[in-house]
């Protein structure tokens, strides 16, 4: 039979493992069949026809897809290992979890294509069209992306390395996260060489996304283990983000040349394992079901929602695990901030025990402040307490002391954040007295987005 009147349309190959495995399909019509787990290995199936077929788990080693057509074909878990796909279009082809390791896409449409963990190493990337494609933990290492348009794709936890190219790369934006969030830039375009910029940056971090909050006592052990782990790293927290919707961002900072993507799998992995360990103790310790935890994890992580309610002088603020609305009865995991009656001579309360009198004071003048200089003091300060988060946003606040003119808005969320997490640090007393007049003065230098600062280190106006 001609290749060209082989139409297989809307088949079932199940079962029939080795049958099609070096066959010539070029220019067949296999549009919608099912070929799930099918060894179509070393076959010939270019120019063929594979829109809407199922190709799950299906072999396609070495094989000769170019001028093929996979529009919105299911290829979840495929491998396509050294196969030639060149000039085939995949436009919304779903990709997740397939292996396409060495192969040349040359001049290949994936637009809107799900190519969410697909393992494209050492694979040719010319002229490639990835435009509003999920590129979500794609693994990307020893690939040059020659002429490709990456407009539109999310980039999430995607794991390039310093043997990922960028050469001539058309791209106007990028989601650093899915559901089109935390798009760079977060308007307009990247000027020329942007792009390029901002994923050098990225190349000498890792980026730790976590979607239900942070649990930092998990956290915090995961880190120093993975400290001890990687002891050639140098591994630093720079920073951390809340996203809303309980979504948090990481990030660490490790030398040029060292494997992030086996630091990020290793974190991952024992933060998990931690976290199981965490939340055996929250349940023994405080009699806690899954969604009590998980209530409690999510108002550990809201800093902004307890700092907005900090502002006031006369409150409680009460963040423990509750189901309902009802307080559980607690221990040391619950975070108690008490302030009331008149100002003067009462007791600031910051969690762990630390006690210290509320303190009342004036803002002094914008002008009058050298807000590089209180930056800078801020930095040694939080840096001092030893705690891998303070040293992330004293490294943040030391970046922007280094600006000649600060962003006030980062400087106020930057402050706001670390504050508030080190409240609640075993060495928070002790240093609450050398963090009061640079508080004061910032947020003096800050305005009316700079009064939020005073109670979290007991000073009120």
């Amino acid at each position: 039979m001609n290749s060209d009147e082989f139409a297989l349309r809307e088949n079932e190959f199940r079962g029939t493992i080795s049958v099609l495995k070096g066959a010539n399909l070029s220019h067949a019509n296999l549009k919608g069949a099912r070929l799930a787990g099918v060894n179509l290995d070393g076959a010939c199936l270019e120019s063929s026809d594979l829109s809407n077929s199922v190709l799950r788990g299906a072999g396609i080693c070495r094989s000769n897809l170019n001028n093929s057509n996979l529009l919105n074909a299911d290829c979840t878990g495929a491998n396509i290992s050294g196969s030639s796909l060149t000039k085939a279009y995949l436009r919304g082809c779903l990709l997740y979890d397939a292996t396409l390791l060495g192969t040349d896409l040359t001049g290949s449409n994936f637009v809107e294509a799900n190519l969410s963990g697909v393992d494209l190493r050492n694979s040719t990337l010319r002229n490639v069209d990835f435009r509003q494609a999920d590129l979500t933990e794609a693994r990307l290492f020893n690939t040059n992306f020659v002429n490709v348009n990456l407009t539109g794709s999310c980039v999430e936890n995607w794991q390039i390395d310093n043997t990922t190219h960028f050469e001539s790369v058309t791209c106007d934006y990028v989601y650093l996260l899915r559901n089109h969030q935390e798009r760079r830039p977060s308007s307009g375009t990247f000027a020329p060489g942007e792009f390029s910029k901002l994923f050098q940056e990225v190349l000498d971090t890792i980026d730790l996304i976590f979607q239900k909050g942070v649990d930092w006592k998990a956290f915090v052990q995961t880190f120093n283990d993975i400290k001890v782990e990687h002891q050639g790293a140098d591994l630093e927290v720079l920073g951390f983000e809340n996203k809303g919707d309980g979504v948090v961002v990481v990030k660490l900072q490790a030398l040029p040349k060292v494997d992030k993507s086996a630091i990020h799998q290793s974190f991952m992995q024992r933060y998990k394992k931690a976290l199981k360990n965490v939340e055996k103790l929250y349940k023994v310790q405080l009699h806690a079901k899954d969604r009590e935890i998980e209530i409690y994890r999510e108002k550990s992580n809201n800093f902004f929602e307890i700092a907005k309610l900090q502002a006031q002088q006369t409150f409680t603020v009460d963040v423990k695990a509750t189901a309902e609305s009802k307080t559980m009865q607690g221990n040391d995991y619950s975070q108690k901030i008490s302030f009331g009656g008149d100002a003067t001579g009462n007791v600031f309360q910051a969690g762990q025990g630390n006690t210290a009198e509320l303190q009342q004071v004036t803002l002094p003048p914008p002008d009058r402040v050298n807000i590089q200089a209180e930056l800078a003091a801020l930095q040694a300060i939080l840096e001092s307490l030893n705690d891998p988060v303070t040293t992330g946003i004293a490294a943040k606040l030391d970046a922007e002391a280094a600006k000649p003119a600060p962003d006030k808005s980062v400087v106020a969320t930057t402050l706001e954040t670390g504050l508030t997490y080190a409240r609640n640090l075993q060495g928070f007393a002790e240093a609450i007295d050398q963090l009061r007049p640079h508080v004061q003065n910032a947020a003096g230098w800050l305005g009316e987005h700079g009064t939020k600062l005073l109670p979290l280190v007991g000073l009120v106006l």
